[in-house]
């Protein structure tokens, strides 16, 4: 239970105004916020909820809406709270540059003090109470402020859909919002009140096709522009200029160390210039065998101790069976189908204007800062929804490149990247090689010690992208969920020559998939029914336990014997546990053909109960399209995208339920990609198949 005073609120309003509630969260020292509008100019809020005098009530939401509903979820929190009208309730993007937009979780992993980031399953587990606090303080002002007009005590009125109620005497808080403004802020016990279940805030306008993406941005005047990028490394040796200056509306070739662009009337004349030019590159860099080389190489000294109990080594050495596997997982490259692409545009005032899919927007302001050379103040970002959601957008490379053309050509500049190029520059997530070796003991394992080699991944670019350098190593996952007495496990931190860096699900998914593996493995060595097994293992986990047998049972679980097609797979991340039972088999032509996935999660208090279920399936398809895609074809340095098959994947039928738990909120969007791989690797075991022990499915580094 939490505890509101005064010094964490800030409250302002009044006639024509209604209620502003912002729960402080900027940091010490700095100057508080002003109340106006939403909108206001150069206003600076915290989160913050608005209730206008016609009863509608508009929440400033700090992250960046992905698809996956962030913005839904977080307005249900606070209009839970509240007790506001589903219908009247609506968002607003909380201005770059505002006070209270940090996101906590994010801060301290990236090494900074503030950091607003939208990634890593960490919106709701960061603001609910910050959101919940807020609505929970306008319903207490407002519930006074009908108190005395009612001649009642606050605690004899009732506040739903809007309206306060005593007896048959109501008001609606529209009424009531500019008086309680004037009132003091309460001390708020925060006490459990169930999300609003409101509808999907974006739905209505993705329905019409009115959602504006960032591709989608017209100015006056505005001129497009493609690029071509120098290879991480390496550079551009040269180029056709005279060939690209001679197609139909080329307005500007801008060449630059790192980046040539062309600028015309119309996006395919830039690129077709673009193509005209025939650059040549100089690029130099690793292939897929010596990646794979710099990995296994690892497996076979000690590494840095990420956990240690018991005796490990000492139970492996005198054990009379040891069951050992080695693991290898190729570069992940990010599915997303939108293209790499912003919008600028110069002010009079000498300043810059810029548009771009971000999930990190401040970091946006600051890149295109570094380039121009201009102040924060004079330079303007405005976060536009983002169309992919597996975390491309949080590293937003096009930006300060349409800031450059902008001012240099003082019009504004849409810039966008063609897929095809944009893919060989992708931050991946990192390769991954891990060796588990396992002692089987009664009905479970009696020692484990695992050793894993990866490259920087999430950690990194995080730290990258709030402007720092360095970062561990991924650790999320490598230790496995089951009570174990006696186990080891050691991790290798390999400098590759790539580009690495956040995808959904990060370097946990792939130690979860050898994990998860590995136990199916000794259940099978012993005789043991790999869910019966996992459960025997789980006592200290009543969360995990109970989905678990829910999984078993809502799937109508088989044992997994011989000859069956269902796998099954758990994990704990982001506070969150989650059971997997998947049915698929081998496809003809060698590939992987899944029939049916049924989940069952806890996540704890859910913000939004169906928004919760909705990104579990998400998840589980996104991952499902990773694991099936091709590895990256390495060239030059270059991760070329694997060539898919021509005929389309077809979907499983998916069933996804949720626990109901008062729990503290874990993370969601990344269960689907802890669970998925295993589930299916261990359904294709159960098949008669060797275990998987490579991703994705398909092949090779």
């Amino acid at each position: 239970m939490a505890r509101l005073t005064r010094r964490d609120l800030l409250v302002g309003g009044g006639a024509g105004v209604g209620l502003v509630v912002a729960y402080a969260l900027w940091p010490r020292g700095a100057p508080p916020p002003r109340f106006g509008s939403l909108s206001g100019g150069g206003a600076s809020y915290g989160h913050y909820l608005r209730i206008a005098e016609d009863g509608q009530v508009t929440i400033a939401v700090p992250q960046v809406e992905t698809g996956q509903g962030i913005w839904t979820a977080l307005a249900a929190l606070v209009a839970g709270a509240l007790g506001a009208d589903p219908a009247l309730v609506g968002v607003e993007p909380l201005p770059v540059g505002a006070g209270g937009a940090s996101n906590p979780l994010l801060a301290d992993v990236a090494g900074v003090d503030e950091f607003r980031a939208t990634a890593a399953a960490t919106s709701v587990r960061a603001f609910e109470e910050a959101m919940r606090l807020s609505g929970a303080t306008a319903r207490a002002m407002l519930l006074a402020e009908a108190a005395d007009r009612m001649g009642v005590e606050p605690e004899e009125c009732s506040l739903d859909k809007g309206w306060v109620s005593a007896g048959p005497k109501r008001v609606s808080i529209g009424d009531l919002a500019a008086a309680a403004a004037d009132r003091s802020v309460p001390n708020v016990e925060l006490v459990d009140a169930p999300a609003l279940p409101l509808a999907r805030l974006d739905g209505p306008a993705k329905v019409r096709g009115s959602w504006r993406l960032a591709g989608d941005v017209r100015l006056p005047g505005l001129l497009y522009a493609s690029a071509r990028l120098a290879p991480r490394g390496g550079s551009i040796l040269g180029l056709d200029r005279a060939a690209a200056r001679a197609r139909p509306g080329l307005i500007e070739l801008v060449e630059r160390e790192d980046w040539i662009a062309a600028v015309a009337d119309t996006w395919w004349a830039a690129d077709q210039a673009m193509q005209a030019a025939d650059i040549r590159y100089r690029a130099a860099g690793p292939d897929g065998a010596s990646i794979e080389l710099s990995l296994t190489d690892r497996l076979g000294t000690s590494g840095d101790t990420l956990v240690e109990e018991g005796d490990a080594a000492g139970v492996l050495a005198d054990a009379d069976r040891v069951l050992r596997h080695d693991f290898l997982f190729a570069a992940t490259p990010h599915h997303g189908l939108e293209p790499l692409t912003a919008t600028a545009r110069p002010t009079s005032e000498g300043g810059i204007e810029v548009w771009a899919p971000s999930q990190a927007p401040e970091a946006v302001r600051d890149a295109v800062r570094r380039v121009t050379g201009l102040p924060g103040e004079k330079v303007a970002v405005f976060p536009m929804p983002v169309g992919a959601d597996d975390g491309r957008a949080l590293e937003a490379d096009a930006a300060p490149i349409a800031a450059i053309l902008a001012i240099q050509l003082g019009r504004p500049v849409q810039l966008t990247l063609p897929h095809d190029h944009a893919a060989l520059f992708d931050p991946l997530r990192p390769p991954l090689a891990m060796r588990i070796a396992a002692v089987p003991g009664e009905g479970r394992i009696a020692a484990w010690h695992a050793r894993y080699a990866s490259a920087l991944g999430t950690t990194a670019a995080l730290r990258r992208v709030a402007g720092k350098s360095g970062g561990g190593l991924d650790t999320d996952g490598a230790v496995p969920p089951y009570g174990i007495a006696d186990i080891a496990v050691e991790a290798h931190e390999v400098d590759l020559p790539i580009r690495t860096g956040y995808l959904r699900g990060g370097t946990g998914a792939l130690t979860r998939f050898a994990g998860e593996v590995m136990v199916d493995v000794v259940a099978r060595a012993i005789g043991a029914e790999p869910l019966g097994f996992r459960i025997g293992m789980l006592g200290h986990d009543p969360a995990l336990v109970a989905s678990l047998r829910r999984v078993g049972e809502l799937s109508g679980w088989d044992g997994g014997g011989i000859g069956s097609r269902m796998g099954i797979a758990a994990a704990r991340i982001d506070g969150s546990a989650i059971a997997l039972v998947a049915e698929a088999a081998r496809a003809p032509d060698g590939g992987v053909e899944v029939h049916k996935l049924t989940a069952v999660f806890d996540c704890g208090r859910a913000a939004h109960t169906a928004l919760a279920a909705q990104q579990v399936e998400g998840g589980l398809l996104s991952a499902l399209d990773h694991a099936t895609a091709p590895a990256p074809d390495w060239r030059a340095g270059l991760a070329h995208p694997g060539r898919r098959s021509a005929t389309p994947t077809k979907l499983p039928a998916v069933t996804v339920e949720r626990i109901a738990s008062s729990a503290p909120p874990g993370g969601v969007s990344q269960l689907g990609a802890s669970v998925l791989a295993a589930a299916i690797a261990n359904a294709l075991a159960a098949g008669g198949s060797e275990p998987v022990t490579r991703l994705p499915f398909t092949a090779t580094i």
